[in-house]
């Protein structure tokens, strides 16, 4: 390519950091799926990958131009000066700099791009705002200060734009709202392969199979989650074995819920698993009679979408943004209640025609959640903020 081409194009820098090393997270699956699907618009997008280390192993960041920003060799606040002085000094410019992560830095206004997109994955009181380190400094004043250097706040739900508005007071007009994308890997399967692939693959016992979604952090709230299979368990008598997936994560909670499993004796009954390989998670649902999200907070859901394309029946918390992704399409639960929770997959679980339409109408609903949608709205919006330039 001559500079000459280069620089007809659009440039665009997209800070990749929170992809890396983090498979099967909801952030890093958002930010890889879309820089995977914006591949179709490299005749017309000049893109950079800005990030904090080699990943050698990750061929994605060989399919563009990469920046690794230098990391100063001090030991306390080692990013946010790294990051600080790489954008002082770089000589690289760009049309657009994207903050794939929902933290600005404080220090956003100082990116070397043109116009600044920033996504917000969460969108609510508690999640979004600046990042100062680990102290997290919600819409600071240097975000109202700086407000005009922001040209975009993408939202993942309606809910999380709510939140962006009322909580974090931001300009309505900023806001963009593109729900995430279900990869095309998830998808109806038999459900007897995949439960032989995941018994053999994960030494798991044979089936039937819950299979909750979450890793071991609060607002996962799976703590309930095993309160409630403990009820379905104890006073139902269900034959299945329940399959957490996300792994342990933050300490002291990840140590609560393994000792709580322990103590109601569910040790062979309830697994909390880290699966290795993304690529097998459609397996997994696949291999269940449903899927239970009890989440206390989300600003999308991606696992209740895979879920429904995967084609079986979802069970949602009744709160944030889950009631978008579920629509008409799953059983929805108060997550606070680990009776609701237990109710709402006996329900499921005892009446096969609703969970049949759950299913049909899941397959339908979750037709709607393309990444192919996602990225071609982005790169509309960053057409329309170059052209107004």
């Amino acid at each position: 390519m001559s500079t000459q081409e280069a620089h007809k194009k659009i440039r665009v820098a997209i800070d990749t950091s929170f992809m890396d090393r983090r498979p099967g997270m909801g952030t890093a699956v958002f930010i890889r799926k879309t820089v995977e699907y914006l591949r179709a618009y490299r005749d017309e997008l000049d893109i950079t990958l800005v990030h904090r280390e080699s990943i050698p192993e990750d061929p994605l960041y060989q399919e563009f131009n990469e920046i690794i920003v230098p990391q100063l060799p001090v030991p306390k606040g080692r990013k946010l000066l790294s990051e600080l002085l790489f954008f002082i000094t770089t000589t690289k410019r760009f049309d657009v700099y994207y903050f794939a992560y929902a933290h600005l830095p404080w220090y956003f206004f100082l990116a070397p791009g043109k116009e600044i997109i920033s996504i917000q994955y969460d969108g609510g009181p508690s999640t979004v705002g600046v990042s100062f380190g680990k102290a997290k400094n919600r819409i600071s004043w240097l975000l109202r200060l700086f407000i005009g250097r922001v040209s975009v706040f993408i939202a993942t739900s309606f809910f999380g734009k709510r939140g962006l508005v009322e909580a974090q007071h931001l300009p309505e007009e900023k806001i963009l709202v593109l729900y995430g994308g279900v990869d095309p890997m998830f998808t109806v399967g038999s459900k007897e392969e995949a439960q032989r692939y995941i018994q053999e693959k994960y030494h798991l016992p044979q089936g039937p199979y819950i299979i909750g979604s979450g890793r071991l952090d609060p607002h996962k709230n799976i703590h309930r989650l095993v309160e409630a299979f403990e009820i379905l368990k104890n006073k139902h008598h269900i034959p299945h074995t329940l399959l957490v997936l996300g792994g342990t994560h933050t300490p002291g909670y990840s140590e609560e819920v393994l000792q709580s499993i322990k103590d109601k004796g569910l040790e062979e009954t309830c697994h909390i698993l880290k699966v290795s390989d993304f690529s097998d998670m459609p397996r997994f649902y696949q291999a269940g009679d449903l899927m239970v999200f009890p989440s206390l907070y989300e600003g999308f859901g991606l696992p209740a979408a895979e879920a429904m394309r995967c084609g079986i029946p979802t069970v949602l918390s009744n709160i944030a943004s889950l009631t978008e992704v579920g629509g008409e399409a799953t059983e929805f639960i108060n997550p606070t209640d680990a009776g609701d929770i237990a109710r709402g997959i006996k329900r499921v679980l005892d009446e096969p025609e609703h969970a049949r339409t759950l299913i049909e109408r899941g397959l339908a609903h979750s037709a709607v959640f393309t990444w192919e949608s996602h990225v071609k709205k982005l790169v509309e919006t960053v057409r329309d903020l170059v052209r107004s330039v």
